[in-house]
């Protein structure tokens, strides 16, 4: 009975180190982990199948040779025990050293199978990490191109593929030359990957033709190092880098502040210098005794006051102006009858028109037109609405003011009209602009050139509504603007 019980604890341990090989390649099957490489798990099976085969065969001639001598004695007139004993030590021996295998075997999967969940906690991070990037690469709102050493796009985001008018997903693996059109792009590219990753980064500024106007972008090029390329003798890298990463940041809009930035220090350095001018010619002439009578010092300090006068109102409206377009100013609404605000202004400009011999009119609606405004900014417009419909109004000429409900009682429309000089076609786009004066009417009148600038900006900016003008040269104009009876959220 020892020695069956023996015989079938040694093929036992056969059978379990088979078991354990397949439910270590069953339990990684059905978790789904990715094996490790086919040399590993080949080695592993020669291992597993020369100890099996060495157990076997140590059992059998362990068992032949006792079986030969348990022949030998059989007819013995006396049973004897010491055959059994000589054949139970030796398999004990192989028993044991099948034990020994097995949870070696045991402790080798569950080695593997802990590099097995390393192994997938660390590809779901790495792929993690890599959509993290994407989703990065893909909200930048400047446009990045990645191309390979050989100058093929393996990566682009949504702003590139809308500035250069390509799919993503058809641009990848595809030569740079066949997916960005504009060659002087390619042409830096192709620079950079040439001068490898030891260009450093470059910059760059290219026009890109579009409609309705050109792109100004600014190009920044980095060539990446490949590690593995050798080095040459000189320490530089041989050939080309691995590739070039293009970031293309538009710089239109900073590029036209900058121009209008300078037009207006142009302009402003041109216009206040002219009542500076003025002034000091008129302190000079004081000083030198040309004023011999009170008449003639009388006329020369009115110049000098009228003179600083306009540079006091283009200083101001200069100021208002950059306050307005920075945001700076907080109106104070209010619940008003633009009726009486116009009432008001008119009646300020009486004695200049009154001057001129200018009637000014103003047609009172059947209602009353409330909105809610800023006083004093909308008492601004109006005012200098109807001076330069005075200014430019010849003698003997009517000015009108007409407030009235408009857009279904939504909103209020205010016109001052006039019977003067009228402004040309081609000067209606540029009217509102900074210090912009119609050529022919600068001898008529002096002004700063910032009154309409600022009535635009009062009326679109801080009021949300909207201003215009009609005209026609030599039979006068139509200044409107429109706001909202009620501002945003009140």
């Amino acid at each position: 009975m020892k020695l069956a019980w023996i015989i079938s604890l040694a093929a036992g341990g056969v059978g379990a180190v088979a078991a354990v090989a397949a439910a270590v390649l069953s339990a990684a099957l059905s978790s789904g982990v990715t094996l490790p490489p086919p040399a590993t798990m080949v080695l592993y099976a020669l291992f597993a199948a020369l100890m099996t085969a060495a157990a076997a065969f140590a059992a059998a001639w362990v068992i032949q040779k006792h079986l030969a001598s348990l022949q030998l004695t059989v007819g013995a007139s006396e049973p004897s025990e010491a055959p059994a004993g000589r054949l139970i030590g030796p398999l004990e021996a192989i028993a044991r050293l099948h034990l020994e295998v097995v949870e070696r075997l045991a402790s080798e999967c569950r080695s593997i199978r802990s590099q097995f969940r390393q192994m997938e906690i660390r590809r779901h991070l790495a792929e993690t990490e890599v959509q993290h990037l994407s989703d990065v690469l893909h909200s930048l709102r400047d446009a990045v191109l990645v191309t390979n050493e050989f100058n093929e796009v393996v990566m682009a985001n949504d702003a590139a593929a809308s500035l250069f008018k390509f799919s993503r997903d058809e641009a990848i693996s595809k030569p740079v030359s066949k997916v960005v059109r504009e060659s002087e792009i390619v042409g830096l590219i192709n620079e950079a990957a040439e001068g490898g990753g030891t260009s450093g980064r470059r910059l760059a500024e290219c026009v890109l033709p579009r409609e309705p106007e050109p792109l100004n972008v600014e190009v920044s090029l980095s060539a990446l190092c490949d590690p593995t390329r050798e080095a040459a003798p000189g320490g530089d890298r041989a050939g080309r880098g691995a590739g070039v990463v293009t970031i293309l940041h538009d710089i239109t809009q900073e590029r036209q502040v900058s121009r209008m930035k300078n037009e207006f220090v142009s302009k402003a350095s041109h216009e206040l210098r002219t009542p500076l001018s003025s002034i000091k010619a008129y302190i000079e002439m004081l000083l030198d005794g040309e004023a011999r009578d009170d008449k003639s010092r009388r006329e020369f300090y009115e110049i000098m006051q009228h003179e600083a006068e306009r540079l006091g109102r283009m200083i101001d409206n200069m100021l208002n102006i950059s306050r307005i377009e920075a945001g700076m100013i907080k109106a104070n609404w209010e619940n008003v009858d633009l009726v009486v605000i116009a009432q008001e202004a008119a009646d300020l400009l009486m004695p200049q028109a009154a001057e001129k011999k200018i009637r000014i009119n103003l047609q009172r609606p059947h209602q009353a037109c409330h909105a809610e405004v800023d006083r004093d900014m909308i008492k601004q417009v109006i005012t200098n609405l109807i001076s330069n419909a005075i200014k430019y109004t010849p003698e003997g000429g009517r000015v009108t003011v007409a407030p009235d409900l408009t857009d279904c009682d939504r909103s209020v429309m205010v016109s001052v009209s006039d019977t003067g000089l009228g402004i040309p076609a081609d000067a209606m786009p540029k009217l509102f602009n900074k210090f912009y004066r119609v050529d022919k009417h600068e001898r008529v009148a002096k002004g700063t050139g910032l009154g309409l600038n600022l009535v635009k900006q009062i009326v679109e900016a801080v009021h949300h509504g909207e201003v215009g003008v009609e005209s026609e040269a030599g039979k006068g104009s139509r200044f409107w603007f429109i706001v909202p009876c009620r501002q945003g959220g009140s």
